[in-house]
């Protein structure tokens, strides 16, 4: 009993500001979503529900002069991600081997992830989203044992988030 307790108290603190970024941390890691590299739109069938899918690239850039150092997920990438629409959905894939690792982003570089949007269909025509990136930042091995814990809660911090430009998606 002593033993969850340590541990629900352990994630509350760690939940406070753990990962915060700074305001320069936020001015030097940026996402970004090119408009006229978006998918086309396309009907599918996810767990039983209908949903329209698209799928999008999200380009992260360090404008710092050091490497960046965050954690992800092995084969899950996009569990660190989440979008500014309730109904579009960041959903993930299945994976055998899906673990925390250790992702290094060389000074002035960027990366890239093509990923599937998932949109409720609802009736509209239009949708606007963002993306957000949860940048949890690798300093040692506490901070895996942290980041599983905002895993297992599905719940990361605020205060570790960075928006993407809103992009625009019209039904075909």
């Amino acid at each position: 009993m002593v033993y969850i307790a340590a541990r629900i108290i352990c994630v509350a603190q760690i939940n406070k500001s753990h990962f915060a970024l700074t305001e320069q941390d936020k001015r030097n890691y940026t996402l970004s979503i090119d408009q006229h590299k978006i998918g086309k739109l396309c009907d599918t069938i996810y767990y039983k529900k209908h949903y329209g899918v698209i799928w999008i690239n999200v380009k992260l850039f360090n404008h710092s002069n050091d490497t960046l150092n965050y954690i992800n997920m092995t084969c899950g990438e996009n569990e660190i991600y989440t979008t500014s629409n309730k109904d579009m959905i960041n959903h993930g894939w299945a994976c055998e081997y899906n673990v925390p690792h250790e992702v290094k982003l060389p000074p002035h570089r960027s990366s890239a992830l093509s990923m599937p949007i998932f949109i409720a269909k609802n009736g509209q025509n239009n949708y606007s989203f963002k993306i957000g990136m949860y940048i949890c930042k690798y300093r040692n091995t506490n901070d895996m044992r942290a980041f599983e814990e905002f895993l297992i809660h599905q719940k990361f911090p605020s205060n570790c988030l960075i928006w993407s430009n809103e992009v625009n998606v019209a039904k075909r």
